[in-house]
């Protein structure tokens, strides 16, 4: 059975639960989407550092900006559709409610579809993450050795002139190659 009921908060319309609960799950299914996307063009990213591939990079990045902007869109939608819905379910408000306690309260089989959207959505977080820390160690450790090459190539280089006073060796320093650069 699904109910009608009016909200108090003003800019809501009337609404049946049914129809906020099918919102719900066209919103979950897009961010499963953008946030698999994003798992993809983590890889990608780490696939582009691997190969060097510095346009590779640039236009992975351009993705994931467009991507998140989008996700970012998609999540306030949800946010405000939880809110009515806690609202039209009678759910304490103090706190947003958990996508697994809202499936409880509603009828199949939405419940069972916004269950199966929670579950896609923490594995594809699961896989983003991996991806995101993977790409970052990379992109890190990638990082310390081009500085560790630039210090070696930098590096004061002493060479001996000769021998001075007591038998000691003594240096002068060296101009390199990366001196004359600047």
């Amino acid at each position: 059975m699904t109910a009608t009921l009016s909200f108090e908060r003003p800019g809501v319309r009337s609404a049946s639960i049914g129809a906020l609960a099918e919102r719900l799950d066209a919103c979950l299914g897009e961010l499963l989407g953008l946030l698999t996307r994003l798992g993809e063009a983590a890889g990608q990213r780490l696939a582009a550092l691997r190969r060097a591939d510095t346009e590779a990079l640039r236009s992975t990045g351009e993705e994931e900006e467009r991507v998140l902007a989008r996700t970012a869109q998609v999540e306030q939608a949800r946010a405000a559709i939880l809110a009515d819905l806690a609202q039209a379910l009678h759910l304490p408000t103090a706190e947003p409610p958990r996508l697994e306690m809202l499936a409880e309260r509603l009828q199949e089989p939405i419940s069972s579809r916004i269950r199966a959207r929670c579950a896609g959505l923490r594995s594809a977080a699961e896989i983003l993450k991996k991806n995101t820390r993977l790409t970052a160690d990379v992109a890190q450790r990638l990082q310390l050795h081009i500085r560790a090459v630039l210090a070696e190539l930098a590096g004061v280089n002493r060479e001996p002139i000769g021998y001075g006073a007591g038998g000691r060796t003594e240096s002068c320093v060296a101009r390199s190659w990366v001196d004359a650069l600047g």
